[in-house]
């Protein structure tokens, strides 16, 4: 570092305005990366430069970028610093973790592609931006374009690796066209000075030709600091590895011992077996013996056993001969005992048959005994009671001669009054009927009241969840804020307050849009997996929506359903709000609601044409 120091000494009288203390710095952060050996340069141009907003779109390797934010942080310099990483970086929770602890006060690091972040950004507020050899903006020439106007008048743009084959034609592009300076060792540095209006430092920079003897001292002092940031990571590097490997031979030594360990009580162990095997060997003596006399036992057995046997076979033949003699028999007192329960049932029949016969023959006799004598008295009886009643006839016939015509009169009045009573009685029964159905249906409207009921004092407790939910947040909103407030008063200066409340609002508007943007695609995910919404019919009725870059459902979201626009022909936006006011007032999206809540609550929907 002393050589160095001297070098830039002794070149001060050819390079005034390019020798900087920051040259020396070392630098905090070290990773494997391509672009170690430029983080001394980096060091001088933030100090040269100092810019109001850094940009690193695609990064691959942190060093570069953390070198960036050291000398942000050391010149205490007002810079808004973001960078961005693809969605399948592996180191981002570390790096994001380092970036957090070190520089949140005016860095960020976040996800987002060159594409999305675009719109992000106001024209003409980016100072410098850091563009890799791989990025997809180098070579697509519309998407250069629009990053051009965002940057700023005094905008520097570095280019790295610009040694590399694919990225010289694109260097020599830029070489003709803008004031630029190149760094060739590391793979390459293009400084590119997009800005009309330059520091000083920068465009004497800049102005130097290739042939200058303070430029070979310029490129040989940047590539001996940056070939020592190598080394430093290098020595870093073996110094992990050192320790790594110490605490592996450490593990070793700790596995070793426990080997030797577990080798003493194996030989123990050993032993022990040898004594033990000594053991079994006259236990097999003795057990040989015993096998020996148990053998002579087991033939005896066996041969008792085969005389057994051959009894048994014997016996078991006689008791087959007696078993199917038996059978025999069985068979044929079942024979027996069935033919006499036969017999017994007929008996019985037929006796059962001779009493009821004879008792109605019984009952017959005396019935004709009284129907003779009732037929000779009622033949005595009715033959003076005719005489008495033609009498009687005789005379009530001149008198009801007369009053024929009177009764037939009263007969047909009597007639139509039955026929009217008929039709009365027909209708009651009708009546009675419609009641009988009315009370049914009574009885089903009060159950469906009860259900409702039920469901109603559901959706009231959903209701008032969300309430007590919305004043948890904002009570814990209002607390944050307080926190904040207070922690702001207590850890910031007023030098340094008036600066970084630039940055701060620059982060607060670049950290809303992006946690609006997430919000947003929370609710299209939302949207889309509730089958509530039809995409081709939304655009066809509404074309404007065909061209909203962001969607159809972006669309309707962001304007559509402030303008009456319905997602599917199954959604009424307009008759939802208009029933359910409260729904309304409150200024909520009608489909959001209903996914979310209205569901649940069991409100209704109606269809976009009626």
């Amino acid at each position: 570092m002393t050589e160095l120091k001297n070098i830039i000494d002794t070149s001060n009288s050819i390079l005034p305005t390019l020798s900087s203390k920051a040259m020396f710095w070392r630098p905090r952060y070290l990773e494997e990366s391509e672009w170690l050996e430029h983080i001394p340069f980096y060091f001088w141009l933030t100090e040269a430069l100092e810019p109001a907003r850094i940009l690193e779109t695609e990064m691959s390797a942190a060093s570069s970028y953390f070198a960036l934010c050291q000398a942000v942080d050391k010149l205490n310099l007002e810079t808004l610093c973001h960078a961005t990483v693809s969605s399948n970086f592996d180191d981002y929770q570390k790096i994001n973790d380092y970036n957090h602890e070190h520089y949140q006060e005016f860095s960020l690091i976040s996800k987002d592609s060159g594409k999305e972040l675009i719109n992000e950004y106001d024209d003409n507020s980016i100072d410098l931006f850091l563009l890799k050899y791989n990025n997809a903006i180098l070579f697509d020439k519309e998407l250069m374009d629009k990053w051009q106007k965002k940057l700023s008048e005094k905008s520097v743009v570095l280019v790295h690796g610009s040694q590399k084959k694919e990225l010289k034609p694109i260097c020599r592009k830029l070489k003709d066209t803008y004031p630029t300076f190149e760094f060739t060792h590391g793979n390459g540095l293009l400084l590119v000075a997009f800005g009309q209006e330059q520091t000083a430092r920068v465009q004497s920079l800049c102005n130097r030709g290739s042939n200058n003897s303070g430029n070979r001292v310029l490129h040989d002092v940047y590539r001996r600091l940056g070939r020592a940031c190598y080394d430093s990571w290098l020595s870093q590097s073996n110094k992990s590895r050192v320790i790594k490997l110490n605490n592996e031979i450490l593990q070793q030594q700790e596995k070793l011992l426990l080997i030797d360990k577990e080798k003493t009580a194996a030989i123990a162990q050993l032993k022990i077996a040898e004594k033990d095997r000594t053991d079994i060997k006259e236990n097999l003596k003795i057990l040989a013996d015993e096998k020996s006399a148990i053998e002579k036992q087991l033939t005896s057995f066996r041969n008792e056993s085969h005389n057994s046997q051959r009894k048994i076979e014997t016996l078991e033949v006689d008791v087959a001969q007696l078993k199917r003699q038996d059978s025999k028999k069985s068979e044929e007192k079942q024979a027996l005992e069935d033919s006499i329960s036969l017999r017994f049932d007929e008996l019985a029949k037929l006796t059962t048959l001779l009493n009821e016969t004879e008792a109605e023959l019984e009952a017959a006799r005396v019935e004709q005994k009284k129907l003779q004598q009732a037929l000779e008295h009622s033949l005595t009886e009715a033959n003076k009671a005719r005489l008495a009643e033609i009498k009687k006839l005789t005379e009530q016939l001149k008198n009801e001669q007369g009053n024929n015509q009177k009764a037939g009169v009263e007969l047909t009045g009597a007639t139509q009054k039955l026929i009217e009573q008929d039709k009365l009685i027909k209708r009651l029964e009708q009546n009675n009927q419609l009641l009988e159905a009315d009370q049914k249906q009574a009885a089903l409207t009060i159950e469906e009241l009860k259900q409702e009921n039920r469901r109603l004092e559901q959706s009231l407790q959903q209701r008032f969840d969300e309430l007590a939910m919305l004043t948890s947040m904002l009570e814990e909103k209002e607390q944050q804020i307080k926190r904040q407030t207070v922690t702001s008063v207590e850890e910031k200066t007023k030098k340094k307050a008036a600066g970084k409340k630039r940055l701060s609002q620059g982060f607060k508007v670049l950290g809303k849009r992006q946690a609006a943007k997430a919000k947003l695609k929370e609710r299209i995910e939302l949207i889309e997996h509730s089958g509530l919404f039809d995409i081709q019919w939304y655009t066809k009725t509404y074309p404007a929506a065909a061209k909203y870059k962001a969607g159809a459902i972006a669309h309707y979201l962001m304007m559509g359903a402030e303008n009456n626009h319905n997602p599917s022909p199954g959604f009424n936006s307009s008759w939802y709000l208009n029933t359910y006011q409260d729904v309304k007032e409150a200024g909520l999206n009608p489909l959001l609601h209903y996914i979310q809540f209205g569901r649940n609550e069991g409100r209704i929907l109606k269809d976009a044409y009626e």
